[in-house]
């Protein structure tokens, strides 16, 4: 079936489709990073210190990777009141074990959804339910996503992500895998748009000796054209002689698919199992998430992995749309001023992942170097990380963030 999409090629100004949509507000953003139920947890209460203080309808953007995408794309995509979504905050003097249990059993809230969760006892039930019934597994992980974290919000079936007033713009990140070494490209998944924001050229191997590249093109699609297959002769022509005003959307027919589901694009975003087992296992274990694979251009098919395969922080999303003050958070196992830590190489918390923005990383995440990890990712001036360790070490915020 042909259908007319819409599309918007990105140059290298990176102007976003909603900016003139989002002019009115502050290049504030949220950063809500990965990190399973734990940064889920931690999000409610980042995200209720915006809402209790009145500036969370200033913000302009939140970005959330894996675990943070459990709290907020169901609090986007809720008509739950944004304050109960949230809950009351309690303040330290008053964080007593009857004050939380309290806390977490108020109807509505997502911290009883959170508490209710017993995600990795329904991830089995899914596996095995689906594989017995249908022959092959199909589509658990996204189906635990929206059971455990959606559903009990009344979210069941929605497609797409809300843009819902008063609430700052969802990007939801997600990853296209690119070869043999867990290379990674970003994905964002937003109200208006999905897509990739960088061109990048993936390598695969064919018969295990012909080593191929294709093109992964930067641009947006609107959310019911993701799958459109389009050649590239087709969108050179559409464009042809007309500058790339990333701000301007140009449409193309194509073969478009359904809007991916809510629960869908959580679950892409979450799919740590998937960007774990890498490449070399057998393709029924990749087919099991069941995610649509990306396809815009004709230039063959790339799989979908966890956000945190490309940024498990949240925080290149909102650099790349210009944000001025990011508010970001660590999911972490260590707490920063644990004796004998180093802090440039934590493996095992996020830390890591910051030290790679600075270019310091000191350790080699999968089975990419450290040199490569750097390269990919600084940001930053490598002689600001000390400073910026000294500065998670502040116990509260004294400046006006909005």
């Amino acid at each position: 079936m042909t259908n007319t999409i819409k599309f918007w090629p990105l140059s290298k100004r990176l102007i976003f489709p909603e900016a003139a949509k989002l002019s009115q507000k502050k290049d504030v953003g949220i950063a809500l990073p990965g990190g399973g139920m734990k940064a889920a947890v931690l999000s409610i209460g980042w995200l209720q210190v915006f809402h209790e203080l009145g500036h969370l309808d200033k913000v302009k953007y939140i970005s959330s990777v894996s675990g943070g995408t459990w709290t907020a794309s169901p609090m986007i995509n809720s008509s739950t009141p944004i304050g109960t979504f949230l809950g009351a905050s309690i303040l330290p003097q008053k964080c007593t074990v009857a004050n939380l249990e309290n806390f977490a059993r108020v109807a509505g809230s997502h911290a009883k959804v959170l508490t209710d969760a017993v995600f990795s006892k329904q991830i089995l039930l899914d596996f095995f339910n689906n594989f017995f019934a249908k022959g092959l597994v199909s589509d658990f992980w996204s189906q635990t996503v929206g059971k455990c974290f959606f559903e009990p919000h009344n979210i069941k079936d929605s497609v797409g992500l809300n843009y819902r007033d008063g609430l700052p713009y969802l990007i939801v990140n997600g990853a296209l895998q690119t070869n043999f070494k867990r290379g990674a490209v970003p994905v964002d998944f937003t109200p208006f748009y999905y897509g990739t924001p960088i061109t990048h050229k993936q390598r695969f191997i064919e018969d295990f000796s012909t080593v191929i590249y294709r093109p992964i093109d930067a641009v947006f699609v609107e959310p019911s054209g993701f799958e459109a297959k389009v050649t590239k002769a087709e969108f050179n022509a559409k464009i042809a002689g007309q500058p790339t005003n990333p701000d301007q959307s140009y449409s193309i027919a194509g073969h478009s698919i359904n809007e991916l589901k809510t629960k869908e694009i959580a679950g892409i975003s979450s799919a740590f199992f998937a960007s774990s087992v890498g490449p070399s296992v057998p393709q029924f274990l990749y087919n099991a998430v069941n995610f649509p694979t990306y396809q815009f251009f004709s230039n063959g098919v790339q799989r979908f992995v966890d956000g945190g395969s490309s940024d498990v922080t949240g925080i290149l999303a909102l650099l790349r749309r210009g944000c001025t003050k990011i508010v970001a958070g660590i999911a972490a196992d260590t707490a920063i001023d644990t004796p004998g830590v180093n802090h440039a190489d934590v493996l095992v918390s996020a830390y890591g992942h910051y030290a790679g923005l600075f270019g310091v990383q000191t350790s080699e995440f999968w089975k990419v170097s450290k040199e490569q990890y750097n390269a990919q990712r600084k940001v930053f001036e490598s002689s600001k990380w000390n400073e910026f360790l000294a500065g998670l070490k502040v116990e509260r915020f004294q400046g006006d963030i909005v």
